[in-house]
């Protein structure tokens, strides 16, 4: 490779076109739309006047073509990511490889021409891998190279995150994973791949299918299976702050990634891991019971293959990866003080069928992953592309510690993605159009239709769970659905002058959503007291879902509609300073909030007598009860026409550039912005869920309740229940809780709800040193 002495860079010639203000508006208000966040990347700088600058994958063999101005600027936007042979005529032909997301600068001086005017001792670079910097974002790329060989614990593409400053990717001892961005939690993130957001709207974790099979609601986020094949990214960009106008629906990092494509050769990939309980140590459970191993194998393997179906024109690229683990577990009895100040010997309280199920468990689970991409060069300006992605997970959750491997429960995990892209290229303009679907699924599910059984301790001192058997409560199933299509357009205009050189982009997106959820069921959980004696013989309380409102649905469903729109300018002042200016404005209408009614039995109570006012005093209302702590109830009390979705969500975003030397060794950089993410619908959905599914406790009498726990035989409260065998079938249970009075749990949101957004700040300078690029940056 030879190097460059000496380099000459032409002034800015003056601008030989003039836009006039109607113009420059006419072309903002053309029909344009996105929400593709682009993968894609644009090569830009000088070349001969008016001469054709073309690009040639050299992988794939499309071709890209735009002409230079009058100056000889030229821009060439929509470029997937790879290596590209330029030239603008002979003797300027040039190798670079462009990554994901980047704005590269690229000269393309014919070395005759430059000779003639005595600037330049030597040929320019003909092959490089050029760094960008002289973007305003904080962003880091993650190459195909170090995703190749950073060593990683999971095979989530998403954990080389983890070496972005600020990113953190996390792993918990089940193989759980999440991703976080500062001290934002985990909603706070999007990933787009090839350009399209994978945001879970119904539940926590950013992106969907990694919020994991916690109940809902529940802080812990995390799921162990991988959002996407990693044999199929191709690299991806992480950034943390100052992302332009085109990223929607963030508040943290946005991590844009591109999927790999077919070549005109062919090639193929093929890894595989496996291990087992042979290779490891027994766990203290294992130990102390002298059991056998829980068997416990763990495999992970993928395949991937790409190549022609015409050569230069039409292209494929397939892959599959499965993982499936256990999590070596155990179910034993606690290590608390029980009787006689020694820790309970189950063995003389317990029966056998009890006791065989302690010991050692395991909770198996397994991921099936698919990816498929054909891409077609219809033209040098046009190219289409289809894409597959289908993931389907299943795993155990919740036998350890005293619940048993009976009492666990199945966990569901699906996602499929089909989207079509066409993008078409013009002397001046770039379009592309996409089509999306989606149809995501989160749902715990009991093993079987069994009531669950409680096994408690009781004695004076005492009072423990032994051992839970044959079922979970109500409140840990739940369901999470997503489901719809979206269409979206971006328009890109790379060859306007007018104070400089402009790149503007705009766009429009609509998505049409059904959001499906619930967070409870109608399982039963029976309670039994365990003395010295053994077990009681009948339950002492119950737990269990009741649909206390009849026609009402326990899934609340909104056919939400999404809508956005913005636009942004890459202005070029000179070569050396560049500004990023641009604004967005999204809106969302979530008829699930804004269509909520209370029940009148729910409105009866909040707004009429307080039943708690003492005697004598002077009786007031429970609204007047919650004024005296400065909450108003009518700001909560939705009437289908009070509440109003967010329409304010205006997200300005500017930053900047300033090259210091000409010559791309010295950038300052900086920005600042505002971004607004969106509500998750698990949050919203209780308003109707929990009014309507109630999960009534009832007490009975037994003589083995200890002390002051209000239903033994001497000290009866008014809400003891007597025992009757038919509260063990589903036809007593709800008759219990009809003559229990049971309600449902009334929750509600402010009538004036906002979106979550943050407002980000940022200056900093990168610095090339011999051949260290270095880059320091001060963020809010």
């Amino acid at each position: 490779r030879k190097s460059m002495k000496k380099r000459h860079r032409n002034k800015s010639a003056a601008c030989r076109r003039t836009l006039l203000a109607t113009g420059i508006a006419a072309a903002l208000a053309l029909p344009t739309t996105v929400w593709a966040q682009t993968a894609n990347a644009s090569l830009h700088g000088m070349a001969t006047a008016n001469s054709v600058v073309t690009a040639k994958n050299l992988a794939t063999g499309a071709i890209r073509h735009t002409t230079a101005g009058g100056d000889g600027r030229y821009t060439l936007p929509g470029l997937p990511p790879g290596t590209y042979q330029v030239d603008a005529g002979a003797g300027t032909e040039h190798t670079v490889t462009v990554t994901v997301a980047s704005s590269v600068t690229l000269d393309l001086v014919a070395a005759d021409a430059a000779a003639a005017e005595g600037t330049l001792a030597e040929i320019v670079v003909k092959s490089r891998h050029p760094v960008e910097v002289t973007t305003s974002e904080i962003a880091t790329t993650i190459t195909q190279r170090e995703i190749e060989v950073t060593p990683q614990l999971t095979r989530n593409f998403l954990e080389f995150a983890d070496t972005v400053p600020g990113m953190s990717f996390q792993v918990d001892g089940k193989g759980n994973t999440s991703i976080h961005s500062g001290a934002q939690d985990t909603s706070s993130i999007n990933v787009y791949i090839d350009g399209v957001g994978q945001k879970n709207y119904v539940r926590s974790g950013g992106i969907s299918g990694q919020a994991g099979g916690g109940a809902s609601g529940s802080s812990a986020v995390g799921d162990p299976g991988n959002p996407f094949p990693q044999l199929a990214i191709g690299e991806y960009k992480v950034i943390t702050s100052n992302y332009k106008a085109e990223y929607d629906q963030i508040s943290g990092a946005a991590i844009t990634a591109v999927t790999k494509s077919g070549t005109n050769e062919f090639h193929g990939e093929v890894f595989g891991n496996y291990s087992n309980e042979k290779l490891r140590n027994a766990t203290p459970s294992e130990n102390a019971t002298n059991s056998p191993k829980a068997r416990a194998p763990s495999e992970e393997y993928g395949a991937s293959l790409g190549g022609p179906i015409i050569q230069d024109k039409l292209h494929f690229f397939i892959t599959y990866e499965g993982k499936t683990y256990s999590v070596a577990n155990s179910v034993q009895p606690p290590s608390v003080p029980g009787f006689a100040g020694g820790p309970v010997d189950v063995t003389k309280v317990l029966p056998a069928s009890l006791l065989s199920q302690y010991g050692p468990t395991t909770n198996p689970f397994s991921e099936h992953l698919f990816f498929g991409k054909l891409d077609w060069e219809v033209s040098d300006r046009d190219r289409l592309e289809l894409s597959l992605k289908y993931r389907k997970e299943s795993q155990t959750l919740g036998a350890a510690g005293q619940t048993a491997a009976s009492a666990a429960y199945d966990y569901e995990n699906d996602d499929t993605r089909v989207d079509l892209r066409w993008q078409h290229s013009a002397d001046g303009w770039l379009n592309e159009t996409l089509v999306t679907y989606e149809n995501t699924l989160d749902l715990p599910k009991a093993k079987s239709g069994n009531s669950g059984q409680a096994y408690i301790w009781s004695d004076p001192s005492s009072f423990f769970t032994l051992i839970q058997v044959n079922g979970q409560s109500p409140n840990t199933y739940f369901q999470a659905k997503q489901k719809g299509i979206g269409l979206q357009d971006d328009l890109t205009f790379s060859e306007l002058h007018w104070l400089g050189d402009h790149t503007v982009k705009s766009g429009v997106k609509f998505k049409d959503l059904t959001l499906d959820g619930s967070d409870a069921s109608s399982a039963a959980v029976y309670y039994y007291y365990v003395t010295s004696k053994g077990v009681d013989p009948n339950p002492f309380q119950v737990q269990w879902g009741d649909k206390v409102v009849n026609g009402a649905p326990i899934v609340a469903e909104s056919k939400n509609r999404q809508f956005g729109l913005y636009t942004q300018d890459d202005w070029a002042i000179t070569r050396r300073l560049i500004v990023n200016a641009g604004i967005r404005y999204d809106f969302e209408q979530t008829p699930g909030y804004t269509d909520f009614r209370p029940q009148p039995n729910v409105l009866a109570s909040l707004l009429g007598p307080d039943a708690r006012t003492p005697a004598g005093a002077t009786p007031h209302t429970y609204a007047q009860t919650l004024a005296l702590g400065g909450i108003n109830i009518n700001d909560y009390i939705g009437n289908g026409h009070n509440r109003k979705n967010p329409g304010n969500e205006f997200q300005p975003r500017l930053g900047f550039s300033f090259d210091m030397d000409g010559e791309e060794k010295h950038v300052i950089f900086g920005g600042a912005g505002r971004a607004y993410d969106r509500n998750v619908f698990e949050v919203l959905q209780k308003e109707a869920t929990r009014a309507v599914l109630a999960q009534p406790t009832v007490q009975f009498v037994n003589a083995s309740a200890p002390p002051g726990a209000g239903c033994n035989a001497g000290a009866l409260s008014a809400t003891c229940t007597t025992w009757n065998p038919s509260y063990l079938t589903p036809a007593g249970l709800q008759q219990l809780g009809l003559t229990s009075g049971a309600t449902g749990e009334v929750q509600l949101i402010n009538n004036h709800l906002k979106a979550p957004y943050s407002d980000q700040f940022s200056i900093g300078m990168r610095n090339k040193v011999g051949d260290w690029n270095t880059s320091a940056t001060v963020t809010h």
